[in-house]
Order: structure tokens, then C-alpha cells, then sequence
């Protein structure tokens, strides 16, 4: 698989932005910014993913499902939502990175994947792109 195209990297930037100054932009009138962890806590995420949705920096775009509903517990300004919307789709439609612990999987990996399925009883099936299967 291959890195994001520049646009689709481009929107993955510009909504990482605005994902945080609405995390920024949350203490007001009165109320204190939800730390990450807390506002992971109710996205139903995990707070080292949530960190990397803020962090322009950071190759991984929210879902759009997360991303509207960081708009509303976030209470973001409504005139944002259809902009975040576009950037979240437009960053999702490049060619996406496969998660690092693919990408550094070697043939020598998989057989120590192999080992340690069938001593525990199991059968495995690796196939040379896809999953393992244990039985």
C-alpha cells in the first residue's frame, strides 16, 4: 500500500487543525477543556488515537463518524461541521497506509506467528496477503 496522496494529505492536515482548535476552543463560558483522555473516553476511542486526530503531524485522519461527534461534544460551531465533513471525506478517499505492525511483518514474523498458534493447540492458515485464521 502507499502513503495519501498530497491532496488527500493536504485534507487529512486542514482537518486535524480544525479538530483541534475545537478541542482548544472548547473551555468557554465557564467550562474547562476536556482532557484527551476524558473526551476519548466518550468518543469511545482510545486516547493515544484521539491525539493523533489532533496532530496535523500525524498521518491518521478521524472518521467521519467521529468527527461529528466531536463536533457536537465538543460544541463546535455549526458553520464548521459541513467543512470538516468535506475534509474527512476528501482525506479518506486517498490510498491508505497499512497500520504499522503490517507493514513491519517479515516472513520470519509469520512463522513465529505460525509457532506460537499451533503450540497452543490451534491450526493456522496464513495466507501470503491475508489474515491469519486460527481454527
Amino acid at each position: 500500500m502507499t502513503g495519501p496522496t498530497n491532496s488527500a494529505r493536504d485534507a487529512g492536515r486542514a482537518l486535524a487543525e480544525l479538530l483541534r482548535n475545537w478541542w482548544e476552543l472548547s473551555a468557554r463560558d465557564g467550562r474547562p477543556k476536556p482532557t484527551q483522555q476524558s473526551l476519548a473516553g466518550r468518543l469511545g476511542i482510545d486516547q493515544t488515537t484521539l491525539s493523533r486526530y489532533l496532530n496535523p503531524q500525524h498521518p491518521s485522519t478521524a472518521p467521519l463518524k467521529t468527527v461529528e461527534l466531536l463536533h457536537t461534544t465538543l460544541r463546535a460551531p455549526d458553520a464548521d461541521l459541513a467543512r470538516a465533513r468535506t475534509l474527512a471525506t476528501s482525506a479518506a478517499s486517498g490510498p491508505q497506509r497499512a497500520p504499522a505492525r503490517l507493514r513491519r511483518a517479515t516472513p520470519r514474523t509469520g512463522l513465529a506467528l505460525l509457532a506460537v498458534l499451533a503450540l497452543g493447540g490451534g491450526i493456522a492458515l496464513l495466507a501470503a496477503q491475508g489474515p491469519v485464521i486460527r481454527r
